[in-house]
């Protein structure tokens, strides 16, 4: 069965609407930040965008980012995705997560929200990363993050979307 892709929300997003990055913001918090390091695609996302987040998550995190700017919030008395979910709407923002209450959260508030799976099949998409890369990223993403089998198939039907993309555009990535 073929799962239906509409490429407004993850290809033609805030993002990625007109085409590459070229230093669109973002809010990310801890868990997203954890799997792009993981996959080692952390310092390249970073340097794509421009993207931010607050004290509370770089702590949880547990170091430093190149590229990555940090927003001064008030003390934070509450859960730190609390803190940053409110930073979001404050700016009304897209949130970079890979926590799912969150995420639906964020669709509940009517806010643009992306998770590592759907921010590498965009990447690949607009070519900023090559399809084997981004195939490759995924790969590893699967073996520790917690991704129903429903995303997992519709993260790799939009991979394929990219994929298509890529040979109609006559870009061959995969070649030395």
């Amino acid at each position: 069965m073929t799962v239906p892709v509409p490429e407004d929300i993850y290809l033609s997003g805030p993002l990625f609407a007109a085409g590459p990055p070229g230093k669109r913001s973002f809010f990310i918090d801890t868990s997203t930040l954890i799997y792009l390091d993981r996959i080692a695609l952390l310092e390249a996302v970073c340097q794509a965008f421009a993207p931010a987040t607050i004290g509370p998550v770089l702590a949880e995190f547990g170091r430093m980012v190149a590229d990555l700017r940090i927003l001064p919030v008030a003390a934070v008395e509450t859960a730190t995705d609390d803190a940053l979910f409110a930073v979001t709407c404050q700016y009304s923002g897209v949130l970079l997560s890979d926590d799912g209450g969150l995420l639906r959260r964020a669709a509940r508030h009517g806010l643009w929200y992306y998770n590592t799976l759907m921010l590498i099949s965009g990447l690949c998409y607009h070519g900023v990363l090559a399809y084997r890369e981004g195939e490759a990223a995924i790969d590893k993403l699967f073996t520790f993050a917690r991704y129903s089998h429903a995303v997992r198939a519709y993260g790799r039907t939009v991979l394929a979307l990219a994929r298509e993309h890529e040979a109609a555009k006559g870009v061959d990535k995969e070649s030395p």
